[in-house]
């Protein structure tokens, strides 16, 4: 338990560093290269209603957000249980851990990944597009939960660890590309620059929704497919939302963000941020300290309640009802 919980702390205190080099390069909504600066655009009067940009913009944005969200929100209540079947019915070498040490293995693998290549893909991100990054968290994150499908036999656990890797770059897409596309779209646009901090409210409360949403989901695919059954969906949910991000989204780059940007800027603007910098600009205010512990910690705790709730109510509700 120590030991997962100093790994899950260094992850998510990594991935702050990792968050603000990568979206270091979103102009005037993030923490601005320049001048370490932070501006947040004012919201919209409360009576005043949204322009029609805003209102297109969020027609494309919000449905496919929501969706990609599902796909996460609908593996989150199996995890234990999908991963606690595989190691059920086999016998594990005397070298390996328990069944249990294993699923935290697993866990802790798609941590791993998010915070090693997290800073990689955040710089292929931007050279290569926001829309582009999106579609690929569909591929990778996809792959991941259809490994799940594997039962029995010698590649058991290659496959299970290989998935736990590419969720966890998906982790890291999710977590930043369709953000930084919403941000780069609306600053085309005074009113959409304008009603930004109002779309990410839309996004997130109906993030909520869609969460308990997928609850109910899960647990009615469960009952019909097994244990398996909700990352078949999440997988069907992945091709569904990446197959709108093809149609509906426009392709943005960190570079066209920087175009208009006098001759003098563009050097500073156009050169790649690095992990030694983000910390150097961490270390430089408390008050990002600050937040990257709370989130750290916050992190560390929601995620063993996890990893261990499950097979504690499980048993509990053994003893209780036979």
């Amino acid at each position: 338990m120590n030991v997962a919980l100093i790994v899950f702390f260094i992850s998510s205190l990594f991935s702050l560093f990792t968050n603000y080099t990568y979206h270091i390069h979103i102009h005037n909504y993030e923490f601005k290269y320049s001048n370490y600066s932070i501006h947040i655009p004012p919201s919209p009067h409360p009576s005043a209603s949204p322009a029609s940009s805003t209102l297109l913009l969020r027609r494309k944005f919000l449905p496919i957000f929501w969706l990609l969200r599902l796909s996460d929100w609908l593996q989150g209540p199996y995890f234990y249980a999908v991963y606690a079947s595989k190691f059920t019915n086999i016998n594990l070498n005397s070298n390996l851990n328990s069944p249990n040490n294993l699923i935290s293995l697993l866990f802790l693998t798609g941590f791993a990944s998010t915070a090693l290549f997290g800073p990689t893909l955040g710089r292929l991100t931007d050279s290569h597009g926001r829309k582009a990054a999106t579609i690929s968290f569909t591929v990778l994150y996809a792959l991941g939960a259809l490994s799940t499908r594997v039962t029995t036999g010698s590649n058991l656990l290659p496959i299970l660890f290989l998935g736990r890797v590419l969720s966890g770059l998906g982790t890291s897409l999710l977590a930043s590309a369709p953000e930084s596309w919403l941000v780069s779209e609306s600053a085309k646009d005074p009113d959409t620059e304008k009603s930004l901090g109002e779309t990410f409210g839309l996004a997130y409360a109906g993030d909520s929704i869609v969460a308990i949403g997928a609850g109910l989901m899960a647990t009615k695919v469960e009952g019909i497919r097994g244990v398996t059954g909700p990352f078949e969906l999440s997988a069907a949910v992945l091709l569904l939302g990446g197959l709108a991000t093809c149609f509906a989204w426009g392709e943005n780059k960190a570079m066209a963000n920087n175009n208009n940007n006098n001759n003098n800027n563009n050097n500073n603007n156009n050169k790649a941020p690095t992990i030694r910098e983000a910390i150097s600009v961490v270390r430089s205010d408390e008050k990002i300290v600050l937040v990257g512990l709370v989130q750290a910690l916050f992190e560390a705790a929601m995620y063993i309640f996890v990893l261990q709730w499950p097979p504690i109510i499980a048993k509990v509700v053994g003893q209780a009802f036979g």
